[in-house]
């Protein structure tokens, strides 16, 4: 196993979650593939889930196929949101599009995940980042011509906007973009 980039976040409820990037099976130790996985306390942090379980469940443990990176976890109340690229449709060493789940029962459960920046396989995204308020959920990444990419909910993160460019610039370029919604 190899584990890195933790994140964690906190319930109104008590609830906690961990989320990270790891290598698990054979030939992940071997590459750069990676899964998404989380853990869940239910008691503020004193004791955790037996076992840590993935995210990126449509990929999950077949590294060969895909490659997650940069993963973003946030809360809003008991709703957790969580984001990060995966190069799932153009294959491990594509490029990447951004995908997004949520737990809206403070960890327990988790939503099957969608893509949210364009699904074609070439977009190589960068730095997706989530934040929410509410039912305002903000995702943004840089995209592929390294523009600044948003997409919005107002639903708590049912369903999204099409993908607007926030900011673009022909002499440079977007890097670590920074997101806070209040």
């Amino acid at each position: 196993n190899d584990s890195q980039f933790p994140k964690i976040a906190a319930a109104d409820n008590g609830n906690i979650v961990v989320v990270w990037e790891e290598r698990r099976d054979a030939f992940a130790l071997q590459s750069n593939n990676q899964d998404v996985f989380y853990n869940l306390s239910t008691d503020g942090g004193q004791t955790w889930g037996a076992t840590a379980l993935p995210l990126n469940t449509g990929t999950s443990g077949s590294d060969i196929l895909s490659d997650i990176d940069r993963i973003w976890l946030t809360v809003s109340g008991n709703t957790f949101h969580c984001t990060w690229e995966e190069d799932s449709i153009a294959g491990a060493g594509g490029s990447e599009e951004v995908f997004y789940t949520r737990s809206t029962d403070a960890g327990l459960t988790w939503s099957t995940p969608i893509i949210v920046s364009p699904a074609t396989g070439t977009d190589d995204v960068d730095e997706p980042k989530v934040a929410a308020d509410g039912n305002l959920v903000i995702i943004t990444w840089a995209d592929v011509n390294d523009d600044l990419a948003v997409v919005r909910s107002t639903d708590g993160g049912a369903t999204f906007s099409a993908p607007f460019i926030a900011e673009t610039d022909l002499t440079g370029n977007v890097d670590e973009p920074q997101l806070e919604v209040k």
